[in-house]
């Protein structure tokens, strides 16, 4: 089977544009355009006269947060020569953007704090137009060395629930039982093992061991905010010295959103007193 090459006039789109794509074909003949997420949301018949061809269409919310073009080509009967391709296939995604389903989450903290202090920190949550907004947040502070040593990111759970998602959709033909074997198996040795992804972190790890403080991780939960989208929160600080993580999450019936910022915590003079050595 030949291949098709798909290519979309933007690398994302949102609701209500036009997509324009680019259907390169190696031969000319009849396809079969189609636009599927875990169903067939759309399908026309195109016709490629020649090689391309531009097919536009309408984006609709519901094609969110992405869907596959996929063409299946067959070339005319009767074309010449031995050993010719009648089939080609191919696909490309289409990516398109919610922004209303989307929260901005701002947190404001001081850049340096005392330890055994309070730590007051004003999160703020709006829309895409900078609305405020009635949501419910969660707030973390983590010592960022536990992040770093467990290589731990920011959640973000817009960027979880509208990822790109694969096709449900198998394409299926009877070309293989009625046209000549080209044979062509696919080559190519077994998938090597993985596992060294670890190899990374241990360069973070220091082989020398020293005197610290107890790890740090505070949670506030069940936050929320005013009509104004604004709420303030105090974390009790325990005896610590290094740099702490904000991770706030917000969430209203239909939305998310995230944020994450650096907070450093020390004392202005630190006294450690020692036995002498003699």
């Amino acid at each position: 089977i030949d291949v098709v090459q798909l290519t979309p006039d933007k690398p994302r789109y949102s609701a209500g544009e036009k997509a324009a794509v680019v259907v390169q074909a190696p031969f000319a003949g009849k396809a079969l355009l189609t636009l599927e997420s875990d169903r067939v949301l759309h399908r026309e018949i195109i016709v490629l006269t020649n090689n391309t061809v531009t097919w536009r269409g309408a984006i609709l919310p519901e094609y969110s947060p992405n869907v596959h073009c996929t063409v299946s080509l067959i070339r005319p009967p009767g074309a010449p020569g031995e050993g010719t391709r009648y089939r080609a296939a191919g696909r490309a995604i289409l990516a398109v953007d919610r922004p209303e389903r989307q929260l901005h989450v701002s947190i404001a903290a001081p850049a340096t704090n005392s330890p055994r202090r309070k730590l007051d920190v004003l999160l703020t949550v709006t829309d895409a137009a900078t609305n405020g907004v009635a949501a419910e947040l969660v707030l973390a502070a983590v010592d960022e060395g536990i992040c770093m040593l467990t290589d731990f990111q920011a959640p973000d759970p817009h960027a979880w629930f509208f990822a790109p998602r694969r096709p449900g959709v198998l394409q299926y033909d009877l070309y293989g039982s009625i046209m000549p074997d080209y044979g062509g198996n696919a080559r190519g040795g077994a998938s090597a093992p993985g596992g060294d992804a670890s190899e990374s972190l241990d360069r973070r790890l220091n082989p020398v061991q020293a005197k610290r403080f107890k790890p740090v991780a505070l949670w506030a939960t069940g936050i929320k905010t005013d009509a104004h989208g604004k709420a303030s929160v105090s974390l009790d600080l325990p005896e610590f010295s290094g740099s702490l993580r904000l991770m706030a999450v917000a969430l209203d019936s239909l939305r998310f959103g995230s944020a994450a910022r650096q907070v450093a915590v020390k004392r202005p003079l630190v006294v450690q007193s020692s036995f002498p050595r003699i």
